[in-house]
């Protein structure tokens, strides 16, 4: 891999960890700014959840458009947007424009996650591509910590606005870096790009057996450890302060250390290989917690499974991205899509199950994985 392709490889790290932070950044602030809007918590986070909604809808929009007017175009108009939104939501100045600015935020966001994906494999093969699409994913699992710090500094120190200040320059940084980096690849017109088109393109993805058994398999993904976070933390709750579940986050990042294994990995063992791989660790984080709930066993258990995440989730991106080489950007904005739908389960799981009940639950969607991948087929 030459000096340019390395350096074009952290910018993309480097962006989709600053893109994800921003799913969290209201998480912490909560009380901080139903105070300065004088409404409740719920409203607030109405801002999440519009972030969220119009951060899925964002994927799939410019995920297909890189497929007809290019990569380079997207992100670069995608991360100016984003940059502006974020100035306009540390401007809100009542619950309703903070609510609507954190909806147009979120879908300028969704401009970067399946691009990037999609330059990486236009860019890199082998256990490069392995490495960086690990990376990107880990950045993306840093990011849920991360985002949540970030606020929580800048809030204490200079108030609420000042976050979204922070993330405007730099994300305009993040601008003027793709400008000057980011290849320009071959493609279409933009004149070929069609709101009919592109259902008809993912109309053909859901009738592709094999893309559907991953976008079953890619919606547990995220859901399960959201639920396991959110479900762990009513279990602990009662017994425990909030540092030490906070701790219990932190740590298992620790996890994350296996993307760096991610090329090694794949040359090895192959994509269903490692996807197998994954899915052991993620059954042997589950089940020691099932039977011995106990503190120093939940920690050991959720380093691993944020290991088994971090070898999943790139793995599952590139076996979509084998089986679709002709809209790969399309197929992996699908994917994310999917990912994304999959999470925002994740605290309904937990109102209708207990911390073993959700235990149970990921660990049956776990092994039916394991059936699920050995019906999928590609050529390598």
């Amino acid at each position: 891999m030459g000096p340019n392709l390395r350096v074009i490889a952290f910018l993309l790290i480097v962006a989709g960890t600053f893109v994800a932070c921003n799913i969290y950044t209201l998480i912490p602030i909560y009380d901080v700014l139903s105070v300065n809007f004088m409404t409740n918590t719920s409203t607030i986070a109405l801002g999440s959840t519009a972030f969220t909604l119009f951060y899925a809808m964002g994927l799939l929009f410019f995920g297909t458009m890189s497929d007809t007017i290019g990569r380079k175009p997207v992100i670069v108009i995608g991360m100016l947007t984003f940059s502006v939104a974020s100035l306009l939501v540390g401007f809100a100045n009542s619950e309703f424009m903070l609510i609507l600015t954190r909806g147009i935020q979120g879908f300028a966001g969704g401009s970067f996650a399946p691009v990037a994906f999609a330059y990486t494999f236009d860019l890199y093969t082998g256990k490069h591509r392995a490495l960086i699409l690990s990376l990107i994913n880990t950045g993306f699992l840093v990011a849920g910590i991360l985002g949540q710090i970030i606020s929580t500094g800048i809030t204490i120190d200079w108030g609420w606005n000042f976050v979204f200040y922070f993330f405007a320059i730099i994300y305009f940084l993040l601008f003027l870096l793709s400008i000057k980096l980011l290849p320009t690849m071959k493609n279409q017109s933009p004149s070929d790009f069609q709101l009919k088109k592109t259902f008809h393109q993912f109309s053909k993805f859901i009738h592709s057996r094999n893309l559907l058994l991953c976008y079953f398999i890619t919606f547990s993904l995220l859901l399960t450890p959201i639920s396991f976070y959110d479900a762990l933390s009513q279990y602990l709750q009662p017994t425990r302060t909030e540092e030490e579940l906070f701790s219990i986050r932190a740590i298992a990042l620790l996890g994350t250390i296996f993307s760096f294994f991610g090329g090694p990995i794949h040359a090895k063992f192959k994509l269903k290989g490692s996807f197998y791989i994954g899915l052991l660790l993620l059954i042997g984080s589950l089940l020691p917690m099932l039977f011995f709930p106990t503190y120093e066993v939940i920690l050991y258990s959720a380093i691993v499974l944020v290991a088994s995440i971090s070898i999943l989730i790139p793995t599952i991106i590139a076996i979509i991205g084998t089986i679709e080489t002709k809209a790969r950007g399309s197929a992996i904005a699908l994917y994310s899509f999917t990912l994304l739908v999959g999470a925002s389960f994740g605290s309904l799981l937990t109102s209708m199950f207990e911390f073993r009940g959700v235990l149970v639950f990921l660990l049956l969607y776990g092994v039916l994985n394991i059936f699920l991948m050995r019906k999928i087929s590609y050529s390598v």
